[in-house]
């Protein structure tokens, strides 16, 4: 766990200033929200809890929600799930942070990958989103999605260990999933450890099935699991 804000450049900006599905990211912006369509008429997006598994509405995803008014309403959704620590687009200011979390608590044994180098490139690439969650001033969480045609891959993920157990890692890979449904990705794959049975049974508490094994995976050092989730596949978003 570390203070968030650790400056390493002239400014702070967040991952261009875009929302990597072409729409300036919406929680930067103070504007009034209103309601948007939903495919039950009593409902919104805001209040649909069959938004992200309901036919009508996944179509409503990939169209609609391109504009920058649905996203928004989209984000007040899913931060309706936040409790205590806050989900936001990260910071150039946060590489620092991320990469000494990636180093010390994911990486360790396989020699340090993510560096704050490698973390700014991702933040500065429109095809992917680096979020963190914050509990107060200190990052406790964060991820790393990239985002393809029809798939989405999850680069990087991690809690602080005092943090684990609390809901903060299901809540991160729900906003994520989220995003990735806007983009039109049906599929999210990730990787973990051959040896890390707890990543797997978090994974796969959350819809996630093995895919392959990997040989190698990490610098030829050690084995992977591959896992993937389908996110058309009915399993609720919650």
């Amino acid at each position: 766990m570390c203070a968030g804000g650790v400056k390493l450049g002239s400014n702070s900006r967040p991952s261009s200033g875009s929302f990597h599905v072409g729409i300036t990211h919406p929680l930067q912006a103070h504007v009034s929200l209103e309601k948007a369509d939903c495919c039950y008429p009593d409902r919104n997006i805001v209040t649909c809890p069959e938004y992200t598994d309901c036919p009508l509405h996944q179509q409503k995803l990939i169209g609609d929600l391109r504009t920058r008014r649905s996203v928004e309403h989209l984000f007040r959704a899913t931060n309706a799930m936040i409790s205590s620590e806050q989900i936001r687009l990260a910071t150039t200011n946060d590489a620092l942070c991320i990469g000494q979390m990636s180093r010390d608590f994911i990486e360790s044994g396989l020699g340090w990958s993510w560096t704050p180098s490698r973390v700014l490139r991702a933040i500065d690439d429109k095809s992917s989103n680096v979020v963190v969650a914050d509990e107060g001033s200190e990052v406790i969480g964060f991820a790393v999605m990239q985002y393809f045609d029809a798939e989405s891959h999850l680069d990087l993920f991690g809690v602080h260990p005092n943090y684990r157990r609390k809901g903060v890692g299901t809540r991160m890979i729900r906003w994520l999933e989220k995003t990735a449904l806007v983009n039109g990705s049906g599929v999210v794959y990730l990787e973990t450890r051959l040896r890390n049975r707890e990543a797997r049974e978090f994974y796969k508490s959350l819809g996630y099935r093995v895919v392959q094994r990997v040989p190698g995976y990490y610098k030829g050092r050690e084995s992977a699991i591959r896992m993937g989730h389908d996110l058309w596949s009915g399993v609720p978003l919650v």
